[in-house]
């Protein structure tokens, strides 16, 4: 809700990690009895009172939540070091930021005002415009200088009429019949009172709809969203327009989120480290993903360009595991993987008996087949293997005992 409002705080609060069923629910799946995070509970903004400064150093020493008008609520002091503050963006000196949305408040409003009266034109063309007809008399006797209270209080029922009249279902207007007569005392056929509906059957010079989408653009120009809009009202644009659109926007959400980690990496983790007792200085780092997406084509293009100027990423474990996981493809486990040169080399897949038969029959299949007619070749290699494997024995062993050392 920082886009929002400009600012949103969560307080962080911490448990032991203990083992145990509290509320139907498991208080911790570790028992190590460390400090732990219980919840980073949300705190809302309308329950802000105020906010407490140190009056000698200006820095912030907490929040005060006012929660009275809810059931239950209270009035409490919650301490700085136990805050984590996000902000859209720096209002000066005060922790509550700016809203993304200020710049778009303006053309909110006249946008709301336009589709309101949209909703009234559209009725009154519907519908028609109310006409009142009353007698002159009538208003001159409840706008005249000691006006009759009885013709105030029967103008203002008629003028309440025209501006509430509907048709629909419950709709139905009761008038007087009394008609005017005539100089010489003769009734005649014209009625007092009458209600008519006008009608406009000619078009209107403004178009509400440019009028709405003008305001709609200012909006989502204003939070760097326009691109949402091509391809709407008869808008359009190229692919390559849309894309750099996008990416703009992804950049400032990569933004938004860079900063919030390191609200987290300035507060949650420091926290949390120094009620356990860990070095300070060296602390893990909470990092965002960014959320622009990858063109698989062209990370493959820029590999294989790579690769032909002489570049070496491949084999390379990591690589494998970017380009398999853009792909929705699962990751295999490197296990008992050998390294190529030395050990910051990248790692290869382990090979099966399989794989080194095929590989063998295609780069010598003559050898394969007389190795496979004659018995003495196979067995040669059997105990040139075997040779090999007891002059490895030592080391082998050597290594097993040093891993027991260090375990």
């Amino acid at each position: 809700t920082c886009i929002q409002y400009g600012w949103s705080a969560f307080e962080i609060v911490l448990k032991r990690r203990v083992k145990g069923f509290k509320n139907g629910r498991l208080t911790s799946k570790y028992n190590d009895g460390r400090i732990g995070i219980a919840s980073l509970g949300f705190r809302p903004q309308n329950t802000l009172e105020q906010w407490e400064v140190d009056s000698e150093t200006g820095r912030l020493k907490g929040m005060i939540q006012n929660t009275t008008g809810a059931a239950g609520g209270s009035r409490v002091m919650i301490p700085a070091e136990r805050l984590m503050i996000f902000t859209a963006g720096q209002n000066g000196d005060s922790p509550e930021g700016r809203s993304c949305l200020v710049g778009a408040y303006e053309d909110w409003v006249y946008l709301k005002i336009i589709n309101r009266s949209e909703s009234w034109g559209i009725e009154r063309e519907l519908s028609g415009l109310p006409v009142m007809y009353v007698p002159g008399k009538l208003i001159e006797d409840a706008s005249s200088e000691n006006p009759d209270p009885n013709a105030v209080a029967a103008l203002e029922m008629y003028q309440k009429l025209v501006r509430d009249v509907r048709l629909n279902q419950q709709s139905g207007v009761i008038l007087p019949s009394d008609t005017f007569r005539s100089e010489d005392g003769n009734i005649s056929t014209v009625p007092q009172y009458q209600l008519t509906l006008l009608s406009n059957n000619g078009q209107r010079q403004l178009d509400v709809n440019k009028a709405a989408e003008r305001k709609q653009g200012n909006i989502a120009r204003c939070i760097l969203a326009d691109f949402l809009l091509m391809g709407t009202s008869g808008k359009t644009g190229s692919y390559a327009l849309g894309t750099t659109r996008y990416d703009l926007f992804a950049t400032a959400l990569d933004g938004w989120n860079e900063s919030w980690a390191d609200v987290m990496n300035r507060t949650l983790i420091p926290l949390v480290a120094y009620y356990n007792g860990f070095n300070l200085e060296k602390l893990p780092k909470y990092k965002a993903e960014s959320v622009k997406p990858v063109d698989i084509s062209t990370l493959v293009d820029t590999l294989m360009n790579y690769t032909y100027a002489g570049g070496t990423i491949l084999p390379n474990s990591s690589v494998d595991e970017v380009v398999l996981s853009k792909l929705g493809i699962p990751m295999n486990k490197y296990k008992n993987a050998a390294s190529v040169g030395d050990e910051n080399s990248p790692q290869v897949y382990p090979k099966t008996d399989e794989d080194k038969k095929r590989e063998e029959m295609a780069m010598n299949p003559a050898a394969v087949a007389t190795g496979a007619q004659g018995g003495n070749t196979k067995a040669g290699t059997a105990s040139a293997s075997a040779k090999g494997s007891s002059r490895a024995a030592p080391k082998s062993a050597q290594s097993s005992q040093s891993n027991n050392v260090n375990g």
